[in-house]
């Protein structure tokens, strides 16, 4: 009897009833392991669930948004699910080796083709702590992090980053680049609990930007944490958001640095990865960097 796999086992109980006493057998089912789902010993995840519709199986077993993969399985929607929903299935899977597996209707020939996924391999995969710490978090909550990206918005998702406290200040001027020259509002809002403000509210502050003089856009931060960025017009009304990690000057090389490792991943995907997607994952893995310890 061993408890560490995950395996049935059965308990005695003495239970007495009037002058007679029972032997009853208990069985007990602790959580299964990742080898009983695939029946690997070498079972270890490689990849997550980045969105699906309809019933997608894992070496047979329910499949669900977020949830990790493991090495050498086999990823096939349900036969009742694909004749039921033939023109709404779709699996989008990212992976440790830096690949982006999807099935979809919009291609319907894919869908029978199920997704093998590689043995588990002697050398660690380059993208491996970008995408099991993304795992972990999309798991709980994958909307926290998919952008809201409307066709003809004019508001559009801003580039992910890491930026140094300097005094008090964070340099946005990497955010500004693409904007014209005019007068914005820049609002911070905190994101995480170590994202230091002095209120609920998020801070605003006033940049006159000038992209011919490049001039830097300082804006003012409470303190290091994780952020929600907005960019806007006082007149036209929002130009972008998104996600920033301020560091104290100590951590931010080595935040950056592992940040750089997030953005390669997605870059590696190229036009087969959407939008939503690249932010998705860029924002799961700065509010990672922000939870990490000792990361202020």
């Amino acid at each position: 009897m061993r408890l560490s796999n995950g395996k049935s086992f059965c308990k005695l109980v003495l239970h007495s009833a009037g002058s007679f006493v029972w032997l009853v057998w208990i069985p007990i089912v602790l959580a299964l392991d990742p080898q009983e789902i695939t029946g690997r010993s070498d079972a270890e995840v490689v990849g997550y669930v980045y969105e699906m519709t309809g019933d997608w199986l894992q070496n047979g077993s329910p499949l669900k948004q977020g949830e990790g993969v493991f090495a050498g399985a086999k990823i096939a929607i349900s036969p009742d699910s694909l004749a039921q929903h033939p023109n709404d299935a779709e699996i989008i899977i990212h992976l440790a080796n830096g690949r982006h597996e999807e099935r979809s209707a919009k291609n319907p020939g894919s869908l029978s083709v199920p997704i093998q996924l590689e043995p588990l391999g002697t050398r660690e995969p380059p993208f491996d702590r970008v995408i099991k710490a993304v795992q972990s978090l999309f798991v709980k909550q994958p909307e926290r992090y998919i952008p809201t990206m409307t066709r003809g918005q004019r508001s559009q998702p801003l580039q992910e980053t890491v930026v140094a406290l300097q005094n008090g200040a964070v340099e946005l001027t990497p955010l500004f680049e693409s904007i014209p020259g005019a007068r914005y509002v820049v609002r911070l809002r905190p994101l995480s609990a170590s994202a230091t403000s002095p209120s609920p509210s998020a801070s605003k502050t006033t940049i006159d930007w000038n992209p011919g003089a490049r001039s830097a856009a300082l804006v003012p931060v409470a303190g290091p944490g994780l952020y929600r960025v907005s960019i806007i017009h006082p007149d036209e009304g929002p130009v972008g958001e998104t996600w920033l990690l301020v560091c104290k000057p100590e951590s931010f090389q080595a935040a950056d640095n592992a940040f750089k490792s997030a953005l390669e991943l997605t870059r590696q995907w190229g036009p087969s990865a959407s939008a939503e997607e690249k932010h998705a994952v860029l924002r799961a893995y700065l509010e990672h960097l922000a939870n990490e310890p000792r990361r202020d």
